[in-house]
């Protein structure tokens, strides 16, 4: 009853974390239709042609969650694989630099097979594991602080600021920040190390969005409708994105109604596809979205809880911090909390990259909720159980041996009581010739 109770507390979460993304799955492939449809139409193209691509990656995506979840040894990661992982990440980085594809003046994605993969939704992963495993490594006692400092500079530091300086992508540089910080706080590292790494991460921030270029022009997102251009300017995106806030009201224009869609707002399908939510479904609709990523979050951080050791807890929280967080970030640049960073909404925004990279990252998380499992001591204790081997002397199956047994003994009994019931004619008989003859030898007398 005990083993049942806690294989329950590891298929929870697990559960609940697989349940919420396959709602967020289905809820980003309604939304991606809708909001491309037209983009597609112009395009000269059928309506839903992004939703087939859409779900393409999608099944690609699940196909390779499933297997990271089930059919990779979770020990590889924590050598190897680690290495392998930072490897692909690098590769990429540099392919980006050499051959990328410009888009909106940043360089950040690549053409692989006619299509275009945005290298850097992978290249987080790679990271992640990598701090991860430096984490494991300094835990465990294979490599000291000093260590661990130089080669998270090495190892992390130099490609997220690669990915940042050769692919102007700031908010990739963030989200691994992110990822890094939730790590090191999930496995109980010194506050002063968390501290120090968000007020240099801000001052890196504010001081390179201060600065020249179209990173400073994004902060017109304070106001958009003095953007030296009368709204048609750098804040024009911002300006539709609250147009499309506004039109959507509390309960929205309908699903497929979006007016904003129509080519108004650019990016529709993409870094703005939550615009597009909000005017469909409205505020209740833009609610329930936020909801379902806050009970990721939710389930994410229970699973974390079940793990044991520092590698699954640090690769389960920084890759359920940096999903959720590159969500809330999408958001935010959407109802103008932020300045747009182009980082994808995951589920939502059209894009094999994001979705790709999602899926795997489901993945992650979901395999570190099973090792936990694996590496409970109830787990262990179930399979000394299973190796226990009783040895016996008696040939034969347990059937046999039992029949035989059984036999045996009704013949012991049999033999018991046929010699008592002898020994008792014999002391009968004793007793009454001894009794005849001392009559006889009275008679005489």
């Amino acid at each position: 009853m005990a083993q049942e109770s806690e294989k329950t507390s590891f298929l929870k979460p697990r559960l609940g974390f697989g349940v919420v993304a396959l709602m967020l799955l289905l809820a980003g492939l309604v939304m991606a239709y809708s909001a491309s449809a037209i983009t597609s139409i112009s395009a000269g193209a059928a309506n839903y042609s992004y939703l087939i691509s859409q779900g393409e990656f999608a099944v690609a995506g699940l196909v390779l969650a499933v297997i990271v979840y089930r059919f990779i040894p979770f020990e590889f990661w924590k050598g190897q694989g680690a290495w392998i992982a930072w490897g692909v990440c690098v590769v990429l980085i540099v392919l980006t630099a050499a051959m990328g594809v410009s888009h909106g003046g940043a360089t950040r994605w690549i053409v692989l097979g006619g299509r275009e993969l945005q290298p850097s939704e992978f290249a987080k992963i790679g990271l992640a594991i990598m701090t991860c495993k430096l984490i494991n490594d300094y835990d465990t006692g294979l490599i000291s602080g000093k260590d661990l400092f130089i080669r998270m500079i090495i190892l992390i530091g130099l490609p997220v600021g690669a990915i940042y300086v050769t692919q102007s992508d700031l908010g990739t540089a963030i989200i691994c920040v992110v990822c890094l910080a939730a790590a090191l706080y999930f496995t109980d590292k010194p506050i002063v190390i968390l501290v120090t790494m968000v007020a240099l991460g801000v001052l890196f921030v504010v001081l390179n969005a201060s600065g020249d270029g179209y990173r400073s022009e994004r902060m017109v997102y304070l106001d958009p409708w003095n953007d030296g251009k009368n709204g048609f300017g750098a804040g024009y995106q911002t300006i539709h994105s609250l147009f499309a806030l506004a039109d959507g009201g509390l309960f929205g224009v309908g699903l497929g109604n979006s007016r904003e869609k129509f080519l108004y707002l650019p990016a529709n399908n993409t870094d703005y596809v939550f615009a597009v939510v909000c005017e469909e479904l409205g505020v209740f609709g833009a609610l329930f979205i936020i909801a379902l990523f806050a009970a990721l979050f939710y389930f994410g951080l229970k699973i974390v809880q079940t793990c044991s050791t520092s590698f699954t807890r640090a690769l389960s929280a920084g890759l359920t911090t940096m999903l959720v967080f590159q969500a809330f970030l999408n958001i935010g640049c959407a109802i103008s909390l932020f300045p747009m960073t182009g980082k994808p909404l995951p589920f939502f925004s059209v894009g094999g990259s994001s979705m790709l990279g999602t899926m795997i990252i489901l993945g992650f998380v979901m395999a570190c909720s099973r090792q936990a499992e694996l590496e409970s001591p109830e787990a262990e204790y179930a399979r000394r159980r299973e190796n226990l081997r009783v040895t016996t002397h008696v040939d034969g199956d347990f059937d046999n041996y039992s029949a035989a047994s059984d036999r045996s003994s009704r013949s012991n009994d049999y033999q018991r009581r046929d010699g008592a019931e002898r020994s008792s004619r014999s002391s009968r008989n004793s007793y009454s010739g001894s009794s005849r003859s001392s009559s006889s030898r009275r008679g005489r007398r």
